[in-house]
């Protein structure tokens, strides 16, 4: 008779946290909200310290393509939230992608969750880049034309930035996926 073998789980560097954000659920409008207001119109899913409740999570909810009009999904480090007042926010900046409305969406918010489960990047010749002294999470935005997928990093850098929107260019060029256009903004800007 065959015993089961338990299996280890592959246990991730930092804990995450799933959010989702629904207008529709919270029957309010960005234009029109005080931005100190955000906790109410946001919701903790799960947090997860292991790839497979990773999966076990992600197989459950709702893919990125089925996501309504102004629906977005987040996931960040636990104990950061995902909003330009958290502290651990504050100082940084956000790399935004623009992605047309098609398949290759899903591939894209995949290839850049699993790059923050990563915890490192090669961006050169025996050089590194530790992600964990830099990135605080990443979100995913439906908007009418197209999806609005973005990395929110904690410090504020050029060089950072280069890299990153290197990497993911290549990486994305890799899997076919052509962002409609990028940009970069500075979160302490954003509520001056």
């Amino acid at each position: 008779m065959m015993q089961s073998v338990p299996t280890q789980e592959k246990k991730l560097k930092r804990a995450w946290t799933l959010w989702f954000d629904s207008p529709e659920m919270h029957n309010y409008y960005a234009e029109t909200i005080d931005p100190r207001s955000w906790k109410q119109n946001i919701d903790n899913v799960c947090t997860f310290d292991t790839i497979e409740n990773f999966w076990r999570l992600y197989n459950n909810i709702v893919g990125p393509n089925e996501l309504g009009y102004r629906n977005a999904y987040y996931i960040f480090e636990k104990g950061t939230a995902p909003h330009c007042l958290d502290l651990n926010n504050q100082n940084g900046v956000t790399l935004h992608y623009a992605l047309p409305l098609n398949n290759k969406v899903e591939d894209a918010w995949l290839l850049t969750i699993m790059l923050m489960f990563k915890e490192k990047i090669n961006h050169r010749k025996g050089k590194q880049l530790i992600l964990t002294n830099y990135l605080n999470g990443a979100s995913l935005k439906r908007h009418k034309d197209c999806f609005e997928l973005t990395l929110w990093l904690r410090v504020d850098c050029k060089k950072l930035n280069d890299i990153l929107i290197a990497y993911l260019g290549k990486v994305y060029a890799d899997r076919g996926i052509s962002p409609i256009n990028h940009y970069i903004l500075t979160l302490s800007d954003k509520f001056a």
